[in-house]
């Protein structure tokens, strides 16, 4: 196959975005930008999960039907902030084929899902109740205002500690120096600071999977929060496709979580922008909470094409034909494993625990993560992005046998076309990848930095000076900069912005 011309405006995730909306280059009409995009791609290897292809058996969007299916509350349709109908049944059948207790429909992804699970979870924790406090009940009672944060936190999270008031305790989950990437969550870091903060603690959360496919050990990190009676919420937001029976790694719903956070596009087929939010058999955190919180932050005119996307993806991964579906994409997926053993040049990434089977985070000796990643997309196969040394493709599960052959095609091209030298380890810093995200001086609260008055000074002179605004450039959406924290030397030579916001001395 001969690659399609190099496609210059394809842009690249970096640590830090230009702060200046206008870009200079001709402008076209969305629909023609996107246009533009299809006709050049032949192959999908990024979000969402559908990759471009409907496979529903109904007429949903097919024929010109969109704008027809594009309805509000009407009689029989039901309504979302109070399911009683339709909805209701959507979500209880997401709930049998997750095997949680209750399932919510998220219209505005995982975001909304995470911060609802945070804002549910401090007003629980400190609203008048029974709860057995870790110190018996003659503790006490105190404000529980702090949640443990692990580093490599979506921006979302942040959002979540803005509007919800608590503090961040960050910890670092284990850091891959040779991929320059965060991997799964050690339960042995965990632990001795929950043993610091217990009764200062509303809940902890992690983040499983990872971006880059480490998946952590759910159930230890469960059993340290549940002997200190702290709720965890997990996102899980790359892991929808973690069914209960398949061959995928067990999902956190099972394994002690109180609270699961799904993406529904990024690996599921259902269309971007829609999530749901899971409470566990056993959650220490009622869903009447969560709801309450997902109805503040979403529109009061929910998206029936969103909701009706993701009836579709719970009809295509319930029941055996989804288990079995999820079984062909791993052999898929098993044949790029073994594509890049063969191929001189090449690493794949494994983290120590356990992985995601349907992304590859590979390296490519002897040429940037950059350069490889122009090279594939020159064969019209777009990955999902540049991650640390590395560069990440993602199955989904309308991924084909086709996708799987043309990028098997473009590596072996690669390695057939790049001259490689043995002098280089294939994940080497040669690679001049990111450095690893510093740790973050948290000074006052992200809330409080973020109501504080504030102004927008040149970064050269923001050394010093606390930050008011979270940057966190997405994919893969980590914070580099969280508002509260102090902007340092280092951490300004890694922002590529020229002005930043910061709290008015």
């Amino acid at each position: 196959m001969t690659p399609l011309t190099t496609h210059s405006g394809n842009s690249r995730s970096a640590l830090g975005t230009g702060d200046n909306p206008t870009v200079n280059v001709p402008v076209m009409p969305l629909t023609s930008a996107i246009e533009k995009h299809l006709s050049a791609e032949i192959a999908s290897f990024h979000m969402p999960g559908h990759k471009g292809r409907f496979t529903g058996e109904d007429t949903l969007f097919r024929g010109g039907a969109l704008w027809q299916w594009d309805v509000t509350e009407l009689p029989g349709l039901d309504e979302l902030s109070q399911p009683k109908g339709v909805l209701a049944d959507l979500e209880a059948r997401a709930a049998r084929l997750w095997k949680s207790k209750h399932a919510l429909i998220s219209v505005n992804g995982a975001s909304a899902g995470i911060v609802a699970a945070m804002l549910a979870l401090v007003r629980f924790q400190n609203t008048d109740h029974e709860w057995p406090y870790a110190g018996g009940q003659n503790e006490m009672r105190v404000v529980r205002n702090k949640i443990l944060i692990p580093r490599n936190s979506h921006r979302a999270v942040v959002n979540g500690l803005v509007l919800s008031g608590m503090y961040p305790i960050w910890y670092e989950p284990t850091w891959n120096e040779r991929w320059q990437v965060w991997e799964a969550v050690a339960p042995s870091v965990i632990a001795p600071i929950i043993e610091k903060h217990k009764y200062e603690l509303a809940g902890v959360l992690v983040v499983s999977p990872t971006y880059g496919g480490a998946v952590s050990d759910i159930a230890a990190v469960a059993q340290k929060c549940r002997a200190h009676n702290l709720p965890l919420i997990v996102d899980e937001a790359h892991g929808a496709h973690f069914l209960p029976g398949s061959v995928m790694p067990q999902s956190a719903i099972g394994l002690g979580a109180d609270i699961v956070v799904h993406s529904l596009h990024k690996t599921a087929p259902a269309l971007t922008q829609t999530g749901m939010v899971h409470v566990a058999t056993d959650s220490r955190v009622p869903a009447h909470e969560i709801r309450a919180a997902l109805n503040m932050l979403q529109s009061s005119s929910p998206s029936y094409l969103l909701m009706a996307s993701i009836e579709q993806a719970i009809m295509e991964m319930e029941g055996d034909h989804g288990i079995a579906r999820l079984a062909e994409l791993v052999a898929l997926g098993n044949q790029i494993h073994t594509a890049v053993a063969k191929l001189p040049g090449l690493a794949i990434y494994e983290s120590a625990f356990a992985n995601d089977p349907l992304r590859f985070l590979i390296s490519a000796k002897n040429a940037t993560a950059r350069e490889f990643a122009e090279f594939i997309d020159a064969w019209g196969i777009w990955p999902e992005t540049i991650l640390g040394n590395g560069v990440l493709f993602m199955m989904g599960t309308h991924t084909t046998d086709t996708d799987i052959d043309c990028l098997k095609s473009a590596l072996s091209d690669f390695t057939n076309t790049v001259i490689l030298s043995d002098a280089k380890d294939p994940s080497s810093a040669a690679n001049s990848s990111p450095e690893k995200y510093l740790p973050l001086e948290q000074v006052i609260s992200p809330r409080k930095a973020f109501m504080s008055q504030s102004e927008v000074i040149p970064l050269s002179k923001a050394v010093g000076r606390i930050a008011a605004e979270t940057i966190a450039p997405c994919p893969p959406g980590i914070p580099v900069v969280v508002a509260g924290q102090r902007i340092s030397q280092e951490l300004s030579a890694r922002i590529s912005l020229t002005s930043v916001r910061v709290l008015t001395e």
